[in-house]
């Protein structure tokens, strides 16, 4: 299970239709997991500073319990610092990404026994 939370800003007239989708794919494409199990949160119009300034920014994370790789969490990482940077038209010193790995007991989905990439399986 994999969920991408984004908060910017930025209101949400700026954020494109087709983003949510977009960025399920990115994400599903990443962990290497079906979109059944990719949930993306998009929290626009944030009264949120970067620098103390209110200037567009992004704070997203990406919590997901699939095995990845360093090398993959790069590539993740990168992909969707492009992803945003392109969608939101936030420069890419004002967008912060955290990944956070999550063990699979410590989360509850239905059918989490079908998902292949899970840690601990």
């Amino acid at each position: 299970m994999s969920i991408a939370t984004v908060y910017t800003n930025k209101p949400l007239a700026h954020v494109p239709r087709e983003f949510q989708g977009a960025l399920t794919s990115l994400v599903q494409k990443g962990v290497e997991a079906s979109r059944e199990v990719v949930v993306v949160r998009v929290c626009s119009e944030e009264n949120m500073t970067m620098g103390g300034n209110f200037h567009p920014c992004v704070f997203a994370t990406l919590e997901t319990s699939a095995k990845l790789s360093p090398a993959k969490c790069v590539e993740v990482l990168s992909q969707l610092e492009n992803f945003l940077h392109s969608k939101l038209q936030v420069p890419t010193n004002r967008i912060l990404i955290r990944l956070i790995p999550v063990e699979a007991h410590l989360s509850s989905y239905s059918s989490q026994q079908h998902h292949l990439n899970i840690v601990g399986s």
